[in-house]
């Protein structure tokens, strides 16, 4: 990989990464759309850590406040002492799903899903579950209002994202529609709930390209 290729790629990522389209998708269409190679899920994992501390920026408020309740509860001994302390101490076994599955199938994540007819089958179902979603999701649900399994079934479908084309973001949003959540808070959410996803395993793969020089 050239370092314009590199450069390019990192401005498809940052402009796809927000959007429910999937960024890694993309990473792999661009690329077999101007003729190189495959820039690998080792790339397409590193380059999101610069997705990790822009959310880190634009949520700081709300990493504060969560951060905040988490240690109140642990003041008063209970773990579900407020709404806020419930999200925050709910949001680690939501990520568990996409961390065990990702690490189950590390080796066909890399090789045999990395195709553009798998890709292409991911875009599809993705876009026509979100329609699914937006058109069946009854949209009065606050954040405030998600429980422990509401969590979970999200987390759930953060899972999904391990299949290149479906997006994230787009995943997370999606099971946030059919739970009730209104559009803006399932947005809202989709990317607090990403943040130890995208850093462990940006940080992960990260660490695999340095070793590999």
């Amino acid at each position: 990989m050239s370092l314009f290729q590199a450069v390019v790629l990192g401005l498809v990522q940052g402009l796809t990464e927000f959007l429910p389209i999937s960024s890694t998708a993309h990473l792999l269409i661009v690329p077999a759309a101007a003729g190189w190679p495959d820039p690998g899920s080792g790339f397409s994992a590193a380059i999101q850590l610069g997705t990790l501390v822009a959310v880190f920026v634009y949520f700081a408020t709300d990493m504060r406040r969560l951060f905040a309740a988490a240690i109140e509860s642990l003041r008063y001994r209970n773990l579900r002492h407020s709404t806020d302390s419930v999200m925050a101490w709910s949001i680690l076994p939501g990520t568990l799903p996409i961390g065990i599955l990702g690490l189950l199938f590390k080796d066909e994540i890399d090789t045999e899903v990395r195709s553009l007819e798998v890709v292409s089958v991911a875009l599809i179902a993705l876009a026509l579950a979100l329609l699914l979603a937006e058109r069946l999701g009854k949209q009065v649900r606050g954040l405030d209002q998600l429980g422990f399994w509401h969590i979970q079934i999200i987390g759930l479908c953060q899972a999904l994202a391990l299949i290149p084309g479906a997006s994230r973001s787009g995943s997370t949003i999606m099971g946030g529609l059919f739970l009730g959540l209104r559009r803006a808070d399932a947005a809202r959410f989709s990317f607090i709930l990403g943040l130890p996803a995208i850093g462990a395993s940006g940080l992960f793969k990260l660490g695999e390209l340095i070793e590999a020089g």
